[in-house]
């Protein structure tokens, strides 16, 4: 983690020095410009302590955080160098080809590891056990990988007593089916799988993928790759900024408001599942009495629910409670469009229904999605209605586009605006008009 950030801090400071001899042709750097390098080091490792980036074995995320921060601390720096009528001193090309230069260095880092972790750290081989422990004994030390070989009929039980406690897989575990003979054996755990967050590939040869760094295997199961994380990911990162700075004003005005309401905190927050089954920590507006709002077994808030305030019924009509999640996609533990994240109890109660429900964990959860565009919003009625919404939450995943993403933003506020009640009939619409545009 240190050396991480130490890295981190010196491409910052040689960024800043390579761009200072490049515009001015001198390797003797003025000291104003060195108090501005040493102020961005600063400002970048205090962010880093007071918000560490988000842990995970693809460094995508921590690239793209990495980029964020040191947009938000250029715009800082900036500010108060024209705060303090200092900025004269300074030249704008350089801190142009500082800027730029610096995330084309953080992002190169990010697309590079991207290639590297296309062999995982932790890989699960099923299949038979001369075949599979042979594999471990010569691959694990020089791999680097944490390798567990299993029976295919012990995955399978594996299963079966995940699905039990209804405890959805670790989205982090690659699973890979290596020399499984019997056809019945590789459709059971095709089956078996195809409702997990988990990519399962099919590998004819474990030698060939374990010597070409990944490469070599058949999509079973799919699940969005490294390259769509990475569009997303900056998706998230453009829009919500833009965002924040639109939606600054309202947000105070909406927090004052709640303030005034009653007692008890602004923001609700509530702990729920988000991408590869991994618990995060949810923001809204609070829309409820205190009491109620912290129970997190209370049933769901029904239309004309006595424990909403006043406020707090306009504020979830308009789906303004929502707001404060865009710290949530900056922080990387949603995004803008994907599934709606539900409370633990009702996702382990509408998992154990619904064969296809950990599915929804394939991607991080949304404030928006193509469910709620279509009306699927608020209250869940029957289990008709989850299903509906669930089938239309698998459908965006196994249809994304950045094109489809640009839509259902497109769609969100018109659709608040409409807030009519959502279809009963199932999403039966083709994969390639997801949103339904062809609809009568």
């Amino acid at each position: 983690m240190l050396d991480l950030l130490a890295t981190r801090l010196g491409l910052i400071v040689a960024c800043g020095y390579g761009a200072f001899s490049i515009r001015h042709q001198t390797l003797l750097m003025p000291e104003p410009y060195w108090h501005t390098l040493l102020a961005a080091v600063g400002l970048y490792g205090l962010s880093e302590l007071l918000v560490p980036s988000p842990k995970g074995w693809l460094p995508i995320r921590r690239g793209m955080d990495a980029g964020l921060r040191l947009g938000l601390i250029a715009l800082i720096l900036s500010t108060t160098a024209f705060a303090l009528k200092i900025s004269d001193q300074y030249s704008r090309l350089w801190a142009i080809y500082w800027a730029l230069s610096s995330w084309v260095t953080l992002f190169g880092l990010a697309l590079a590891a991207i290639r590297h972790s296309q062999m995982p750290r932790r890989l699960i081989l099923v299949g038979e056990p001369k075949v599979t422990e042979q594999a471990q004994a010569d691959y694990a030390t020089q791999s680097g990988m944490e390798i567990l070989c299993l029976h295919p009929s012990e995955l399978l039980d594996w299963l079966d007593r995940r699905n039990a406690t209804g405890v959805p897989l670790d989205g982090e575990k690659i699973l890979l089916i290596g020399h499984v003979p019997e056809p019945a054996q590789r459709t059971a755990l095709i089956l078996a799988l195809h409702g997990s967050p988990v990519a399962l590939r099919y590998c004819p040869d474990l030698d060939d993928f374990l010597a070409g760094g990944g490469r070599g295997t058949l999509p079973l199961v799919p699940a969005p790759g490294p390259a769509q994380d990475l569009i997303k990911r900056l998706e998230d990162i453009f829009f919500t900024s833009l965002a924040l700075m639109l939606c600054a004003p309202l947000m105070g005005i909406i927090a004052l408001l709640v303030w005034r309401s009653g007692p008890g905190p602004i923001l609700f927050h509530q702990r729920r599942l988000g991408l590869g089954g991994r618990a995060f920590t949810v923001y809204k507006f609070r829309t409820m009495v205190p009491m109620a709002s912290d129970q997190a077994e209370a049933p769901q808030v029904e239309n004309h629910d006595a424990r909403v305030t006043g406020i707090g019924r306009v504020l979830r009509h308009w789906g303004l409670d929502e707001l404060p999640q865009l710290l949530n996609v900056l922080r990387g533990d949603m995004s803008l469009v994907g599934p709606r994240p539900h409370a633990f109890p009702h996702d382990m109660t509408w998992g154990s229904k619904l064969p296809q429900y950990a599915q929804r964990f394939r991607m991080r959860p949304g404030i928006t999605g193509l469910a709620q565009i279509r009306g699927w919003r608020g209250h869940v009625e029957s289990d008709v209605a989850i299903a509906t919404r669930l089938e239309l939450d698998i459908q965006y995943i196994r249809t994304w586009s950045l094109g489809l993403d640009l839509r259902i933003l497109a769609e969100t506020i018109p659709s608040l605006i409409r807030n009519a009640p959502p279809s009963t009939s199932p999403p039966s619409q083709s994969l390639d008009d997801p949103l339904g545009q062809h609809r009568d």
